[in-house]
């Protein structure tokens, strides 16, 4: 890319380049982009203010991961979902289930459970109701990653729409019931309530591999991780000798998140929803 300018002597000119991309896929017109950056504009304005009188600096750090949260919705999807966030830029810019439910509830302190609300609809939308070895798809599963890359649309990797976790499930649920304490709207359980309870079953016909009561995890896809809970890098989980650990394996953490996924959902139906 190049341009030739001619300036006579103490002439200034200015030059900007606008860059617009178009996913060829799935086009947007200049009218449903302008509604999705509207979306993001609100919803930023919405966010709760933090001042801190007596220590600046912590008031502009605070701000200063505002803002970034602020940058971070996808605006993909049906506009129910378009706050659900991406992991994060530059390397993960995608939907992680577990990341996108962690971060948005953490953040409905800012937001009113406006981002985990969103990525809820989204999530739940992608259930799996079938057996998929590339994707490790399983009934009730909901995704651990959703990628856009050339791999993942090509199908050379299994990310266009990846399972195999054990956290983003249950993290479902547990978001779930967060939104639910901060908002107590009942209708917000009802129209997921069908998702968590099928997180649940697939929690205790598939997750427990031999019906010991805890979970276990075997990635069948060729090109998936090893490893399906927060650290899912190929050496995330070692021995004692520091070498790889043999699968199935059982992660200590995720009987614990089950115990507090079955503990939240029952809690808000006998005391809210009665149901």
């Amino acid at each position: 890319m190049a341009t030739i300018l001619q300036l006579a002597p103490r002439q200034s000119e200015r030059l900007g380049l606008r860059i617009e991309t178009v996913d060829r896929e799935r086009p947007l017109d200049r009218e449903e982009a302008q509604k999705r950056l509207e979306k993001s504009r609100a919803w930023a304005e919405s966010f709760a203010r933090v001042e801190i009188p007596g220590n600046r600096i912590a008031e502009r750090v605070i701000s200063r991961n505002v803002r970034d949260l602020a940058s971070l919705a996808l605006l993909e999807g049906m506009e129910d979902e378009w706050l659900a966030l991406q992991a994060g830029m530059p390397i993960y810019p995608g939907l992680f289930g577990r990341d996108a439910l962690t971060a948005g509830w953490q953040a409905t302190l800012l937001d009113c459970g406006a981002t985990v609300a969103a990525t809820l609809n989204r999530l739940g939308r992608m259930q799996s109701d079938r057996f998929d070895d590339w994707h490790d798809e399983e009934p009730g599963r909901i995704p651990f990653q959703v990628r856009q890359g050339p791999l993942a649309r090509l199908g050379i990797d299994p990310f266009a729409a990846y399972y195999a976790d054990f956290a983003s499930p249950l993290m479902f649920v547990i978001a779930l019931a967060h939104l639910f304490a901060w908002t107590g709207e009942k209708e917000t359980v009802r129209r997921h309530w069908d998702t968590a309870r099928r997180i649940l079953d697939w929690a205790r016909e598939h997750g427990d591999r031999d019906g010991d009561g805890y979970l276990e995890y075997l990635t069948k896809s060729p090109k998936g991780p090893k490893n399906q809970g927060w650290k899912d890098s190929g050496d995330g989980l070692v021995d004692a000798e520091g070498g790889t650990v043999p699968v199935p394996i059982c992660r200590l953490s995720a009987p614990r998140w089950v115990q507090v996924a079955r503990k939240v959902p029952s809690g808000a139906a006998t005391n809210r929803i009665g149901s």
